[in-house]
């Protein structure tokens, strides 16, 4: 029976664990108190497994609660929010590129053929997302003279769009 909880309390926490680092990195947010929450949670971990195998005492199971609930604030607390400012932060950029392109088709009665196109006439320079390699720029693709498509990858595995139909940002399916 042991050795089947220590099993299941294995791939608990692996699963756990990696689904946490997994989000850190995709998100690019990985604060020293997240990092230290995991490796914490991995530590608490295998001292419990090694204690458990070796003492066969059931003791270490406080510390293994201990380490579920460090993941679990890990992740809810701290990595879901980080990733959420910076899809705000990244949607709000992307409304000066959307304010020069309506600018731009005002005047000229089409869109850009290029985002470069709009400097230094309609915004001084093209504002770049967050993203994992640390800033990214926004994708941009105009198939008419009277509509585009900007996109950016954001955090936690969604991709936004904004287009001249929906004209607001949406996760891209």
């Amino acid at each position: 029976m042991k050795k089947l909880y220590i099993l299941i309390t294995l791939i608990v926490i692996v699963s756990l664990g990696g689904l946490s680092f997994y989000l850190d990195l995709k998100a690019c947010n990985m604060p020293i108190y997240g990092a230290m929450g995991m490796m914490a949670s991995a530590f608490f971990v295998a001292i419990t497994l090694i204690w458990m195998l070796i003492k066969k005492d059931s003791t270490p199971l406080k510390i293994t609660l201990l380490a579920l609930i460090i993941f679990f604030i890990e992740v809810v607390y701290i990595s879901i929010p980080l990733a959420k400012k910076q899809d705000s932060f990244n949607k709000k950029t992307g409304f000066l590129i959307v304010s020069a392109l309506q600018a731009h088709h005002e005047i000229t009665k089409r869109y850009p053929t290029a985002l470069l196109s709009l400097i230094p006439e309609y915004i001084d320079e093209l504002p770049r997302t967050k993203s994992c390699s640390g800033r990214g720029d926004f994708s941009y693709y105009s198939n008419t003279w009277h509509s585009y498509r900007l996109s950016f990858e954001g955090m936690r595995y969604n991709n936004y769009e904004y287009t001249t139909r929906t004209k607001e940002w949406r996760i891209k399916e």
